[in-house]
């Protein structure tokens, strides 16, 4: 009896120490900000932290814990629309990983909402010492992005007019030029110049000679269509690209924007 007695209690005493140890690392998982689920050798979720729960139930989860024992392989699968692409490759990620065929795996993707757009990026990593299985992981990498995606527009655009600047529009007409040789189709540019603008610097200043500008940038605005490009080329040039205009249909839009530009 009293050594039945101590085998129990030193049973119940590991059982402690499993069940701590458990809930501290739980606790670690719950303390990061991305969102991190554990599955097993088969693509199980045995596990997932709070971040993943707080993000399933603000997407619709009915129950954000009753993806626990699903297949997240199965629900990558499932995915249609847009993002079925997606969650296939990050499918096909998550098994490389599961299967030892890559080391890790790293996924980028978009995840639109209703009101703002995100970006997560997703990683895949070996449990090590847990008989198999992976740990995944989704940062919210939104910033970055949208950062990233401010200086691009900054490094194409015109800073005084906002439109196009010189080489954003050079490779744009570059790959509608090819487009239309492809495919056959009229492609239109026009060429427009500011008539006497020295004058307007010389008499009333360079401040003055921005606000034409600007005017001016306005107009080709105002009168492109969504498939149009315009640019401010240089100085006081300006260029309109034209896809799917033949050079009569040009003609029109030049006069319609000089009509509009004399009227200023």
């Amino acid at each position: 009896m009293h050594l039945q007695l101590r085998a129990l209690r030193k049973e119940a005493g590991a059982r402690e120490a499993t069940e701590a140890a458990r809930d501290h690392a739980q606790a670690v998982m719950d303390s990061v900000a991305p969102h991190i689920a554990i599955l097993d050798g088969t693509g199980r979720v045995v596990g997932a932290n709070e971040a993943w729960r707080r993000f399933a139930a603000e997407n619709g989860a009915r129950d954000p814990a009753a993806f626990v024992g699903r297949s997240y392989l199965a629900a990558c699968a499932a995915a249609d629309g847009p993002d079925a692409c997606g969650a296939r490759d990050a499918a096909a990620g998550v098994s490389s990983v599961i299967l030892g065929a890559a080391a890790r795996y790293e996924h980028l993707y978009p995840c639109h909402g209703p009101a703002r757009r995100r970006w997560f990026k997703m990683r895949v990593t070996p449990l090590r010492g847990a008989g198999g299985g992976v740990v995944v992981s989704h940062e919210d990498v939104t910033d970055l992005m949208l950062a990233e995606e401010a200086l691009r527009q900054a490094a194409a655009t015109d800073p005084l007019t906002g439109l196009a600047n010189r080489r954003a529009f050079l490779e744009a007409a570059g790959r509608e030029l090819l487009a239309a040789r492809r495919g056959g189709r009229p492609l239109s540019l026009l060429l427009l110049d500011c008539d006497r603008f020295k004058a307007v610097n010389d008499s009333f200043g360079h401040e003055a000679g921005d606000l034409v500008l600007q005017a001016l940038a306005g107009v080709l605005r105002a009168a492109a269509r969504a498939s149009d490009l315009p640019a401010r080329f240089g100085g006081e040039e300006f260029v309109v690209l034209l896809p799917d205009t033949a050079p009569d249909g040009a003609c029109a839009v030049a006069e319609r924007l000089r009509a509009a530009a004399a009227a200023l």
